[in-house]
């Protein structure tokens, strides 16, 4: 590891520094990746529904108050929410021609708030 010929990437939801033997963790550089924030995630979705990778070939009509209750929803977790965004729309009426995902399809998705996990926060009430 010194000599950099071993590269090691890895991706947790753990803290490193709890997780990760100290001698590895003492030759490596972490980087702390933030949440997203609202805005950033309605315009993710915005850009999933013209971008012809996504719905950008279908005519699909979501108003934005909708794409903020889902952001508010995936509390900071970009796959969160175009999940959420794509189940929407695969369960949306078509309207002349047009997808059109109301208040009702949205509501219906946002039953449990996702969670953050950490072995640090435990839920102990029963």
């Amino acid at each position: 590891m010194e000599r950099g010929s071993i590269i090691l990437i890895g991706a947790t939801t753990e803290n490193p520094s709890f997780e990760v033997n100290a001698a590895l963790l003492s030759r490596m550089r972490v980087f702390v990746l933030q949440a997203l924030t609202t805005d950033e995630l309605v315009d993710l979705q915005q850009r999933a529904l013209s971008d012809p990778r996504g719905y950008g070939l279908q005519q699909v009509t979501v108003d934005t108050s909708l794409l903020h209750q889902i952001a508010d929803f995936a509390n900071g977790d970009a796959r969160i929410a175009l999940n959420t965004l794509e189940m929407a729309v695969t369960n949306a009426q078509t309207k002349d021609g047009a997808i059109v995902v109301t208040q009702a399809d949205v509501a219906q998705l946002l039953t449990k708030k996702a969670l953050l996990y950490d072995k640090m926060v435990r839920n102990t009430t029963i």
